[in-house]
């Protein structure tokens, strides 16, 4: 009843794509998060927490424990990063991390998918394509949260395209990650990466990078 709402009329790899969503959110440790926990999810984040709850700086780190964060909670972007960075100056080990203003929006699209579905349907292998770009996006999914150790936030991920936000800290990983998911279905894909503030407008910034995949990276690959 959850995947498909009344009055819908869904086809199945529609009904697929969304029931794998819906699994996918049940069981990643990192669902349902906002913006500012995709720039803070560094290696080791509750280290520092536990130092800066040391130095008198204990909401910071509930800041940083908090899922999802929002800065207009704590009272705006400006007065997180000068409380967030003051703190870290009283932890000499943590000195040389600063606020996180910024996360990497990861934007990617299949490779001649058209011409390889056109050839496929001349020669008759539909199946054998179609379970290819099945298999890349359940293998994607899969890579983003290997070993239990989650790098990037899936915004969407649906045969050959996918959408993910990462912290920058974890951006080649991510594509590292993203590459192996492409060997093992055979069906390679081009991307289009963009750094973007936390104050930033996402949807614009993801037209932005659509529009420098679809006119850039694909012309020069």
């Amino acid at each position: 009843a959850k995947v498909v709402k009344p009055g819908e009329a869904l086809g199945p790899l529609c009904i697929f794509k969304r029931a794998l969503h819906y699994s996918q959110t049940r069981i990643s440790e990192i669902h349902s998060l906002s913006t500012e926990d995709v720039a803070f999810y560094w290696s080791g984040w509750e280290k520092v927490a536990e130092a800066l709850e040391g130095v008198e700086c204990a909401d910071v780190a509930q800041f940083l424990r908090k899922r999802p964060k929002s800065a207009d909670e704590y009272g705006g972007l400006e007065r997180l990063k000068r409380r967030f960075n003051a703190c870290l100056r009283r932890v000499p080990q943590f000195q040389r991390l600063s606020f996180r203003e910024h996360f990497a929006l990861i934007v990617g699209d299949g490779d001649d998918v058209g011409e390889r579905w056109a050839k496929a349907e001349a020669v008759g292998k539909v199946v054998e394509l179609s379970t290819s770009i099945t298999k890349l996006a359940v293998d994607t999914l899969r890579e983003l949260n290997a070993d239990g150790r989650p790098v990037a936030v899936p915004i969407y991920v649906g045969g050959d395209d996918v959408v993910v936000a990462t912290s920058v800290e974890h951006l080649f990983e991510t594509l590292k990650r993203l590459h192996r998911a492409e060997a093992r279905s055979g069906i390679s894909r081009s991307y289009s990466v963009r750094l973007i503030s936390l104050s930033s407008i996402f949807a614009k910034e993801y037209h932005k990078a659509v529009h420098i995949l679809r006119n850039y990276a694909k012309k020069v690959r």
